[in-house]
């Protein structure tokens, strides 16, 4: 029933998201919107309210970052997919998502943190793959993916993949401060489809 009822305000929200993208405004939309339009909480990452090391603190912020941007072109392409238009083309996408790809693959990840880099890499690998199999159908597999696609196995791949790496970031970092622990949730939450 639980899962019913997510599939239901997961179908709900989507809604409100993609009829609030006006097309062609993805050069407008602003990470802050995405997050708004989702909708979720939005908590950045502070490197003045830490207990870390100047290191891993610059390491996450520019993750964080990265993980924001991924979430924003997943917003955007997801209003093309749903709608067949509008939104962002899925060739964009893929550019956006590519550079985000060699960022990532370019961050000094400091001890300890590269289990969890790859399974965010991972996790938004693995939604590239779901948005490009879902541009790329067409008719019946379409439609059956707009309805299910929260069940889709990259989508929850995806998502297990994040709480992973959420449960590595607060295994890590057990003394980092309220605000940057609400940080890693947010971020990794608002990156997930579900």
């Amino acid at each position: 029933m639980l899962g019913v009822v997510r599939l239901c305000l997961v179908a709900a929200i989507l809604a409100v998201v993609f009829s609030s993208c006006p097309v062609g405004a993805q050069d407008d939309f602003t990470v802050d919107d995405a997050y708004r339009s989702i909708p979720h909480q939005q908590t950045p990452f502070s490197s003045k309210q830490t207990e870390l090391a100047p290191r891993e603190s610059a390491y996450l912020k520019e993750l964080f970052f990265l993980t924001d941007l991924a979430m924003r072109a997943r917003v955007l392409v997801m209003v093309n997919v749903y709608h067949g238009r509008g939104g962002m083309d899925i060739r964009d996408y893929n550019t956006e998502v590519g550079m985000i790809f060699q960022s990532m693959d370019a961050l000094e990840t400091p001890p300890g943190l590269d289990k969890a880099q790859k399974l965010i890499i991972e996790s938004v690998l693995e939604q590239y793959e779901f948005l490009n199999e879902w541009a790329a159908a067409t008719g019946d597999k379409r439609a059956n993916i707009k309805k299910s696609y929260a069940r889709h196995k990259l989508v929850q791949s995806s998502h297990k993949k994040l709480l992973k790496a959420y449960s590595l970031l607060m295994k890590n970092f057990p003394r980092e401060t309220r605000h940057n622990k609400q940080a890693f949730y947010d971020h990794l939450c608002a990156l997930d489809f579900l």
